[in-house]
Order: structure tokens, then C-alpha cells, then sequence
């Protein structure tokens, strides 16, 4: 099961044939590879891997850490050449986890910092971060932008950060009836961040960015059947859930000018209820979203969507813990069994964390939305 032969995002998984698959979760395996020609670091730098902890998410850049010992030359009395040689900053780094032989590219970024730690047994601690970081970093003054869609833009855009050689891709809009591509792009000026940017098409064309091995999409969020289930008693091993009470109008508005040269102001509104909050007699609350130079009334009810939608996702959250379960990436819909049947459903992935370290392998999640 190696990462480049399965889609994260669209996979479904059988717990009982993943169990299988895994040998009964029996032997938790990672390896790290390092460099733009990768090779395996504990090879590589004679180093022995202690922990390891890969954070994804989908509002902030992934980031992973993971700490190695037998760094130190007791004959030199001084690090291990071969450690500074390959764990320096800048360097390209791929994780891997999972189960005996079984696993799944589950990070690719770069070592921005390290830290050693000297004591009677010195140790490097390594911080990774994945390109959203850079992408965050990035800033442009007044660069125009003129790619006749939304595939072409990603794709040049993404282009600046070729080193972590990822596959750019802008995929169907099933929700709103359109394709990523469905209008092109009108030119603008960007200012501000390159991960601004891609948010702000994101919003205007209600996509989501996911970056997940060597993939970096656009794509609209996932309705397709959960990624896999966990039950009570067996892969689950603790379940938190929260319910939030929302009575909240939202209202979206904006002037956007015809080719008569004549300003038409666009408004939207929308309200989302929790469950009882219509004859709880509560009043609602409002919030308005002022937009600026609109170029069509979808930029508005494309907004309001996605603030609706954020609204109902903080309605009913979630965490958990599992088993190791490396093929869980923010952006799928994770299935709950066998708490209660108010619990039980299918809940949206906002976060994952993998860790893996001497006492096992685990994964805890954060979940914002459960799907009706």
C-alpha cells in the first residue's frame, strides 16, 4: 500500500481488511527519507529514529517533528559527520508510516529547524515543515495575474515551489455544477501572501487546499462515503463530541459593476439553525461580510456558502484517538460506531496527528461538521 498508488481523498477503507492488511496494527513501522534524491536517513546518517509526530491540517501549513539519537562520534568526540551532512536546514524530507512493510507516504516537506539536546546520550530534535509554510511566507506587491483559469493559475503558481515536486490539480466542483475551470480567471493584482491567494479562489470558487504526499489539489469538500469506520472497543481507543447552539444569520454583500459601467449592490443572506434553536425563542445573531470589487454575483453566494458551512461545522465537533491509522488526511469524512446512536455518524476531518514513537503508533483527529 504505498502512498503514490492510492487518492487519500477519494480511498475507502474496510477496518476489518485494514487490520488484515496491517497484520493486527502487530509491527508499527516509519521510515524518513531525506534529500531531493531520497535516501533512507537512518541509512544515510547512521542515526536510530526515537519519535516521530506528523500534524496535518487544513487551515495551517502540516508540520512534523521527529527526534534521532546516536548522533555523536565517541571517538571524535563531536557529531557524527554524517549527521551534519544530512539533517541541515533546507533539506527535503518524506515520511513514511505504517504497519511491517505496508506504508503510506503520509508528508513531504522541509527541515526548518533542528535542535540538539546534549547529554549523557546526545539527540537532534528535527522540525519539518510542508510548503503551505513557504506558501505563507511568500508575499507579492501588485504581481498581475492573467492565466485564463483556474488550472492554469494553480498550476503556475504551484510551479514556484517545484523542489517538492508535487503534482498540481484543480479538481470538479460537484457542488456547485461547475469544474474548477468552468469561467477561467479574470486578471488581478495580488497583494499579499501566496497562501492568501489560493484561499481567496478557494473562497471564490468554493474549493478547499489540500496538500497530502506529493499532491497539491483544489477540490471541492468531499460528500463521497468515509475514508473508513471506527467502532468503539476495537481501532477506537477514546471519543470526545461537542454540541454547540447556533441561531446566526449570515449576510454576504457587495457592489459589483455591469459593463453599463452602473453599481448593483448583491445581497445574500442565509441562516443556520442547531438543532431546537428555532423554538428556543433565543434571537439570532447577525454577521455581515462586506466584499469588494465583485466581478460576478457568484463571488456572494459563493461566500456565503462557505461561511455558512464553517457555522454548521463548529454545530457539532468532535476528537478522538486510534489506532495508527496512517491513510486518515484532513478533508474526508471519518465514520463513528458503537458509542450511542445521538454519536454514531459520519464527522468531517479538520485535523490529524500522527505519532509514532517506543510505545506504539497512534492517531488523534480533530472533527468539525457531522454529515445529516
Amino acid at each position: 500500500m504505498a502512498g503514490g498508488e492510492i487518492d487519500l481523498l477519494t480511498a475507502v477503507f474496510e477496518t476489518d481488511k485494514l487490520r488484515e492488511k496491517y497484520q493486527q496494527y502487530a509491527a508499527p513501522a516509519a521510515k524518513i527519507w531525506i534529500g531531493r534524491q531520497p535516501q533512507e536517513l537512518v541509512q544515510a546518517a547512521g542515526v536510530r529514529i526515537e519519535s516521530i509526530r506528523v500534524s496535518l491540517g487544513l487551515d495551517t501549513a502540516a508540520s512534523a517533528d521527529f527526534s534521532v539519537t546516536d548522533i555523536w562520534d565517541d571517538q571524535q568526540k563531536a557529531l557524527k559527520q554524517s549527521v551534519k551532512n544530512s539533517l541541515v536546514c533546507g533539506e527535503m524530507i518524506k515520511i513514511e508510516l505504517g504497519y511491517g512493510s505496508e506504508l503510506v507516504d503520509v508528508f513531504h516537506g522541509f527541515i526548518y529547524e533542528t535542535g540538539i539536546q546534549f547529554s549523557e546520550m546526545p539527540s537532534m530534535q528535527v522540525t519539518v515543515m510542508d510548503v503551505k509554510r513557504l506558501m505563507a511566507d511568500n508575499e507579492e506587491i501588485d504581481t498581475v495575474w492573467e492565466e485564463q483559469s483556474l488550472s492554469n493559475l494553480f498550476s503556475t503558481l504551484m510551479g514556484k515551489y517545484n523542489v517538492f515536486g508535487l503534482s498540481a490539480s484543480v479538481e470538479e466542483n460537484k457542488k456547485s455544477g461547475a469544474g474548477g475551470d468552468a469561467g477561467g480567471v479574470k486578471t488581478f493584482i495580488q497583494r499579499g501572501s501566496d497562501l492568501s491567494l489560493v484561499r481567496k479562489l478557494c473562497r471564490e470558487h468554493d474549493l478547499r487546499f489540500v496538500v497530502y504526499g506529493k499532491k497539491a489539489k483544489l477540490t471541492a469538500k468531499s460528500e463521497e462515503k468515509a475514508v473508513l469506520t471506527l467502532s468503539w472497543g476495537k481501532d477506537l481507543i477514546s471519543f470526545s463530541q461537542s454540541c454547540s447552539f447556533v441561531n446566526k444569520e449570515i449576510v454576504v454583500r457587495g457592489t459589483l459593476r455591469e459593463a453599463t459601467q452602473e453599481n448593483i449592490m448583491i445581497e445574500k443572506r442565509e441562516t443556520v439553525l442547531s438543532d431546537g434553536a428555532k423554538s428556543a425563542g433565543i434571537p439570532k445573531s447577525v454577521k455581515v461580510i462586506e466584499l469588494t470589487n465583485m466581478k460576478s454575483e457568484d463571488e456572494a453566494a459563493n461566500r456565503l456558502a462557505d461561511e455558512a458551512e464553517n457555522v454548521r461545522e463548529s454545530m457539532d465537533s468532535g476528537r478522538g484517538s486510534c489506532i495508527g491509522m496512517p491513510v486518515l488526511i484532513p478533508g474526508r469524512y471519518l465514520g463513528i460506531n458503537g458509542i450511542d446512536g445521538s454519536v454514531d455518524g459520519e464527522y468531517y476531518l479538520k485535523a490529524v496527528n500522527h505519532i509514532f514513537g517506543t510505545d506504539g503508533f497512534t492517531t488523534d483527529f480533530t472533527l468539525g461538521g457531522k454529515k445529516k
